[in-house]
């Protein structure tokens, strides 16, 4: 390789900010994104939810008990508030959706597949393993293609919250790859990218 056309590669842009968030920016440099956000009924997170009450979030953290499954009722100023995630799907007007394809993934997750899906074919990109149980447990954030980056972006920013994205956990990594190939319905999003 060229040392200029080495210089222009190391060139590329390589961390997003916020701004991918915004509709507008989203649609102009990703349509194929932007159309499939919104197939998949996920177009509040463009909207504003406006300002919310830190002393009610915070009480609600506080007396959450993240360790019951079914029961998910937490009270909050002397009233209980149910927390489920159909609950949460009609508040925000999203469908309701079955977990069982994503847990299976994450799971038995195609590791080879993921790698060529999120960061090409030709990458040598390598998992690094849990020190605890030897298995798969993150992939560096400077290996993802641009695509992938984007959909990592969405889902730290609404989906599984998180602001620290050098080393993308496994959970964040399956559920960028249903969204990149479209696991439910077998649409591939590299297609048109």
């Amino acid at each position: 390789m060229a040392r200029k056309e080495w210089v222009e590669c190391q060139n590329e842009e390589k961390y997003l900010v916020d701004e991918y968030v915004n509709e507008v920016r989203l649609q102009a440099k990703f349509l194929h994104i932007h159309e499939i956000v919104c197939d998949l009924g996920l177009r509040y997170i463009f909207e504003n939810q406006g300002d919310c009450n830190l002393t009610l979030v915070g009480e609600f953290y506080v007396n959450w008990i993240t360790e019951t499954r079914y029961n998910k009722s937490v009270p909050i100023h002397g009233k209980t508030v149910r927390f489920t995630s159909k609950v949460l799907n009609v508040f925000l007007g999203t469908p309701q959706c079955d977990a069982d394809d994503y847990n299976r993934l994450k799971e038995t997750p195609p590791y080879r597949d993921i790698r060529h899906t999120l960061c090409g074919v030709d990458s040598t990109a390598r998992w690094d393993q849990s020190k605890d149980t030897g298995r798969h447990a993150t992939l560096h954030y400077a290996n993802l293609n641009q695509v992938a980056r984007v959909w990592l972006k969405i889902v730290c920013s609404v989906l599984l919250l998180g602001k620290h994205t050098s080393d993308v956990t496994k959970e964040q990594v399956v559920l960028v790859y249903m969204l990149m190939k479209d696991v439910t319905d077998g649409r591939d999003d590299n297609d048109e990218a």
